[in-house]
């Protein structure tokens, strides 16, 4: 999942979902792709506050600096490099396939082999109409490899996540576009011309892969409530509905719909939540809809960096193989002392 400062709340909850709902024998590895200005800042609060909800998921962790993904130091660029980060993600994932999340994303139901892969090992998602907000984008993704433009009525994989991509195939996309427009894949996402899911849809139609061929088709994974429900009884209403279907194993609350969350809608949230035993009430749904203010401590900052880099947590590079006898005891620290003694030093 793409991750960043912002929506550490979120992934505190995602995490304490994954531990109640996941098949820790369905999953590899969890990357994280941590797509923030400050990444050191992300890792250390991730540690405090993200990694104990994991249980005995935390030992799945990978981190990855999204800017080792782009190949380049360049600066975020917000919605449009957390979509690149999903394609290119294919380049750090081991299994036949990888399941997208945001961090919005939280799991209700059980998460195993049945919810992912039908009896012949095709993986299930619903199908659905084209978004029409969207459409020019997805069109344009159609005529990048040379396709005629979509049908009116045509249905295809969903644009949100939860979403399985297929490795192989997300790795040839990668392959085909850097070797067709001679540049990195992320400098020719940034020209800003489609959308992840539409281009990985184009390219399955353009190398010849019917959808069927690889996904089954299957009911509804997903209900979540976006901004526009915030004040919008009736959509509340067939969320609450949704989440009690069993083939929906994912309830979402986009951030911005948390950002200006109604007493009325919070209430709604914390409901479903408290149901599916994510929340344990009220005022912990609430701390989990407030805005995540986490903010670089101007104190100990060179310490939990080295600490951080020295526990080979620094997105993928090498250990230190001759670290001194100190930098041993900071990496010790980190993970031995007790949370309340490191809250003690941080003030």
């Amino acid at each position: 999942m793409v991750a960043f400062l912002g929506e550490l709340k979120l992934l505190q909850l995602q995490a304490r979902s994954l531990r109640l709902y996941a098949d820790a024998d369905l999953i590899k590895n969890i990357h994280i792709l941590v797509h923030d200005r400050h990444p050191e800042i992300f890792l250390w609060q991730f540690l405090q506050r993200v990694l104990p909800e994991y249980g005995a998921l935390a030992n799945k962790i990978n981190f990855v600096d999204t800017r080792i993904l782009f190949g380049v130091q360049v600066p975020r660029d917000g919605w449009w490099g957390q979509q690149a980060a999903k394609l290119l993600a294919a380049r750090v994932v081991s299994a036949d396939c990888y399941l997208v999340l945001d961090c919005k994303n939280h799991l209700i139901r059980s998460l195993n082999h049945e919810s992912i892969f039908d009896q012949n090992g095709r993986m299930k998602m619903p199908m659905v109409a084209i978004h029409e907000p969207y459409r020019e984008r997805y069109n344009a993704a159609r005529e990048f490899f040379g396709l005629a433009t979509s049908d009116e009525s045509a249905k295809t994989l969903p644009t949100v996540t939860p979403f399985l991509f297929k490795t192989t195939f997300v790795l040839e996309l990668l392959q085909y576009v850097e070797k067709k427009e001679s540049c990195t894949f992320y400098n020719f996402f940034m020209r800003k011309v489609c959308t992840e899911f539409y281009l990985y849809i184009a390219f399955l139609a353009a190398s010849n892969r019917p959808i069927d061929s690889s996904y089954s088709q299957c009911k509804a994974i997903k209900a979540t409530l976006f901004e526009e429900a915030v004040h919008n009884e009736s959509m509340q209403h067939q969320i609450q509905k949704m989440v009690q279907n069993d083939s929906v194993y994912s309830f979402g609350v986009h951030r911005r719909a948390a950002a200006i969350a109604t007493p009325e809608f919070i209430e709604v949230v914390s409901q479903i939540w408290q149901q599916f035993s994510l929340s344990n009430g009220q005022k912990e749904s609430e701390y989990f809809l407030s805005p995540d203010k986490a903010l670089a401590s101007s104190r100990l900052t060179r310490l939990k960096r080295r600490t951080l880099r020295i526990a080979n947590i620094d997105f993928g590079e090498r250990p230190n193989k001759r670290a001194s006898e100190f930098d041993c005891v900071l990496a010790i620290i980190a993970f031995i002392l007790p949370k309340r003694l490191w809250s003690l030093l941080n003030k």
